[in-house]
């Protein structure tokens, strides 16, 4: 008989293991930075353009550790705009994702799908 690598059992040792968990991470660590730069992106397109370093300013005027070391100077009405309405509705599209991909797993486990 021919073996093939089919037909041979998968190693489960400790460096498959590692292997998974790297691979793992590194792809969760894209994932979170792709999610991040689609934030900024998302913050600052609509009617009234602002670019993205200015919508970094202003999240990290807006964050506590940030905002005690140094203050960036932009504009209030971009800070308004940006902190006030773009964040707020980008943060409630997310979180509505997040429930209806709950949603679709909870009617998935009681469908048995």
């Amino acid at each position: 008989m021919c073996s093939t690598s089919a037909d041979q059992p998968i190693l489960n040792n400790k460096w498959t293991k590692f292997n998974v968990t790297r691979r793992l991470s590194r792809v969760t660590a894209i994932l979170l930075l792709v999610l991040l730069a689609t934030v900024i992106l998302s913050a600052g397109i609509g009617t009234v353009y602002i670019p993205p370093v200015e919508v970094g300013k202003v999240v990290a005027n807006h964050l506590p550790i940030i905002r005690n070391v140094s203050h960036f100077a932009v504009s209030s009405i971009a800070d308004e705009i940006v902190w006030e309405i773009r964040i707020p509705r980008i943060l409630l599209g997310a979180l509505v994702g997040m429930c209806l991909a709950m949603a679709g797993v909870a009617l998935q486990g009681l469908l048995r799908n």
